[in-house]
Parts: C-alpha cells; structure tokens; sequence
C-alpha cells in the first residue's frame, strides 16, 4: 500500500470509530475550555464575592476564533459575559 492510501485508510477508520461528542470535542477544544473556565469564574464570584477580571477566557476566546472553531463564538460571548460580570460586580463595591 502506498504512503497516501494508508492515511486515508487510517482516517477512515478513526472517523468510523469516533462518536459524535468526541468529534464536537476535538473540533471546538478551547471553546468548552472557555466555557469551562468562565462558569468557575462565575461560580466563584457568587460564592465568595471574590471577583477575577477574566483574561484566561477572552485569551482562550481568541484563539478558539483564530483556530476557527464551529462553536468559537460561544467562547466569545461567556469570556466578555465573564469580564461584564467581573466589572459590574467591582462597581457594585
């Protein structure tokens, strides 16, 4: 078998075998980390009142859109939501 029917034989078979939550995994990685991240930091600004201004996520945002993520503008919005709550809350003081 040449070098090139191989891989596509070896890509077949992995696309077979991965499920669909796998797929949405591995195609939008940093926007669920994103995601992720925002709803710690807003579980944290609710239970303890301490408030984090929320770089990590508008970070992780954008590189999820330069990576072109299918779901990268998801990530956008919780990291700004993260930053309007973070600012909110310290105007609230």
């Amino acid at each position: 078998m040449s070098g090139q029917t191989w891989h596509s034989l070896k890509e077949l078979i992995q696309s077979a075998e991965d499920g669909p939550m796998q797929t949405l995994y591995r195609n939008n990685r940093l926007t669920l980390t994103t995601l992720a991240v925002v709803a710690v930091y807003i579980a944290i600004a609710a239970s303890t009142h301490v408030v984090l201004l929320g770089i990590l996520p508008v970070l992780l945002s954008f590189r999820a859109m330069r990576r072109r993520e299918p779901f990268a503008p998801f990530a956008l919005v919780g990291a700004l939501a993260a930053v309007l709550i973070a600012v909110s809350a310290l105007s609230n003081r």
